[in-house]
């Protein structure tokens, strides 16, 4: 039986305005979650020297379709079921709380505004975003990215074919210092940095395409 999240665990911990840990967040949609987040969040926690990880489910991402999107409540579920046996990794839908209630859940939460929302609350804490390579491909495509970059720092995890396009990007040339996964220091100064260590085959796309996706 899984053990259930502690409630409202990052809500929790915003007001705790004193608190200044080095928090990893890794928003996505997780559809569905699977092995390949696991490692990466692993592999971050380890790299970055952080004390937990985030897991914010999305309820829309801009950049992907909404077909075959499963519920919020079923892509939440699972990355509970996968989580249960590691209490520094915690699973939100903390973006809900900051959507317009007349949307009913269909509108995109800006990662600018997550993470302006996460700092408001929690002045001392070290922010450090986490996404793939692949999403840094795509860097550019967001919005704000200047907003983003003043609140957290961000932590590029290498994925299978993606390591060196990102590298050579139109998202990779709007960040500031390359630093060390251990340099970050989660103020939103500029800092980046780049593990390629998290590699796994696994990817949504595949286990979905594979009728192994959220029911």
């Amino acid at each position: 039986m899984v053990r259930p999240a502690p409630k409202n665990l990052l809500s929790g911990l915003l007001t705790q305005s004193r608190f200044s840990g080095r928090i990893g967040i890794m928003g996505g949609s997780f559809n569905p979650p699977h092995a390949g987040h696991l490692a990466t969040a692993k592999q971050a926690r380890d790299a970055a020297r952080l004390q937990m990880v985030f897991w914010l489910v999305s309820p829309l991402n801009l950049l992907k379709s909404a077909d075959g999107m499963a519920s919020l409540a079923a892509r939440e579920a699972a990355c509970r079921q996968l989580t249960h046996a590691h209490n520094w990794l915690h699973v939100s839908r903390f973006e809900t709380h900051l959507q317009d209630p007349s949307d009913e859940g269909y509108s995109p939460v800006l990662t600018a505004e997550t993470l302006g929302a996460i700092r408001r609350h929690l002045p001392r804490a070290q922010l450090i975003w986490i996404m793939g390579a692949d999403n840094l491909c795509q860097f550019h495509e967001w919005r704000y990215t200047n907003i983003i970059q003043t609140t957290a720092d961000l932590l590029v995890m290498g994925r299978p074919g993606y390591n060196y396009p990102a590298l050579a990007s139109r998202g990779r040339a709007q960040l500031g210092r390359r630093v060390k996964p251990a340099q970050l220091k989660g103020r939103g100064d500029g800092m980046w940095a780049f593990d390629n260590h998290a590699y796994h085959p696994l990817s949504g796309t595949a286990l979905r395409q594979a009728g192994q996706g959220v029911g």
